[in-house]
């Protein structure tokens, strides 16, 4: 975000958070955790260690990163990110050029939360918006059983120290959406 405001680009970023153990879930059933080692498509800047891509944000703690399964590498890989993004969120507030979305307020509030993405973008809803939220089911209710159930997969893949940094994660998005004054 800061490199862009300094090249003073006309831009602006919608950054949208969602319930920590949905997001590793879904990084693992899409193969994160094992697709950063040997892929060089992986959409993300990779630096080589013992001959294997590791993503940027674990350049300082590679070594431990390969030695995880590929859940916990999902785990750590989101824990870092959303602290990252929590950090720079924060040393940004109050800036016109960022809408924050939550997930769970977009799927269950979908016309409210498209109708803010359109006000910020100074656009309007195309003939195709139907078609989108039609397939992607929206409106819906967040399923808690399902996020229940990926929470206890998380849990039986993972160290009991990566269960807890993302337990208290989860906890404090849940409680105030990790405290971004938005």
């Amino acid at each position: 975000f800061q490199l862009l405001k300094k090249m003073n680009f006309n831009f602006k970023t919608i950054q949208m958070y969602r319930n920590p153990f949905d997001v590793v879930f879904s990084a693992h059933k899409r193969g994160w955790g094992t697709r950063h080692l040997k892929d060089p498509r992986n959409f993300s800047l990779s630096i080589k260690c013992k001959n294997f891509l590791t993503p940027w944000y674990v350049s300082d703690f590679q070594k431990e990163w390969l030695d995880m399964n590929p859940v916990e590498r999902c785990v750590a890989n989101i824990l870092r990110t959303t602290n990252l993004s929590i950090l720079n969120h924060k040393a940004n507030k109050n800036n016109k050029k960022i809408l924050t979305v939550f997930y769970e307020n977009f799927v269950e509030n979908t016309h409210r939360e498209i109708s803010r993405i359109c006000l910020f973008l100074k656009t309007k809803k195309t003939k195709f918006t139907k078609g989108a939220l039609v397939k992607e089911k929206c409106p819906k209710l967040v399923d808690k059983k399902q996020q229940e159930e990926k929470k206890k997969f998380v849990q039986s893949n993972v160290s009991k120290k990566l269960y807890e940094k993302l337990e208290n994660l989860t906890e404090n998005y849940k409680k105030n959406f990790y405290n971004l004054d938005i």
